[in-house]
């Protein structure tokens, strides 16, 4: 009964207040096998502008699961550009630490702020993705992204030896669950990556992290 098992879902999958048939049998097969959900704010669609945004595909997703009671898992995404809206990814790196700073927040809080989601979203994907192989390239094991911008901080884990971190990271992923919490302090807050389980000669990162 703790195991959570859960499936991406958005609004064309089980629709709004009258969903179609094929939407109504999606729900039902959510209903059979599972017990859980994985819903999506996704940048590139609902962030339209420096402070201006559109959630109306998403809260009601969101409301329909909570409603149910489903564990609702939901992803900002912030890390590699592939997520982040156009507008942003052309903008992004003329920006400097403190402007970054000001439309993370700006967006963190309006997605958890808009339809009470910061009491209705169980667990938050805040950052996705932010690995790559240590040592190659110059981002000394994270992904190149305009976030970077933030700037870097030394490592303070203590951990030594074979246990040990990297060396510095980027602030952008701190200051990310810094908002998150701030906005919705009972949210479990989670950094998601793939290729974790792979073993280093395939060139993944699972042998690092």
């Amino acid at each position: 009964p703790k195991t959570i098992i859960a499936t991406l879902v958005d609004i064309d999958d089980v629709g709004g207040t009258d969903p179609e048939e094929f939407q109504q049998k999606y729900r039902a097969l959510i209903d059979k096998d599972f017990n859980g959900v994985h819903i999506g704010f996704w940048p590139k669609q609902s962030w339209k502008g420096e402070y201006s945004y559109d959630f109306a595909s998403i809260n009601p997703v969101i409301n329909w699961a909570y409603d149910k009671g489903l564990t609702v898992t939901a992803s900002f995404f912030f890390g590699p550009v592939q997520y982040m809206p156009t507008w942003l990814v052309d903008s992004g790196s003329g920006k400097s630490a403190a402007e970054l700073e000001r439309v993370m927040e700006g967006y963190i809080k309006a997605a958890l702020q808009s339809n009470n989601n910061a009491n209705k979203i169980d667990v938050l994907a805040v950052v996705n993705e932010p690995f790559w192989v240590p040592g190659v390239g110059s981002n000394e094991g994270y992904v190149s992204t305009f976030w970077n911008g933030l700037g870097w901080e030394d490592d303070q884990s203590g951990l030594r030896g074979e246990a040990a971190p990297l060396t510095r990271h980027p602030v952008y992923i701190r200051k990310a669950f810094e908002f998150a919490k701030k906005y919705a302090p009972n949210i479990k807050l989670e950094i998601r990556e793939r290729r974790v389980d792979g073993p280093e000669t395939l060139g993944d990162i699972g042998d690092h992290y």
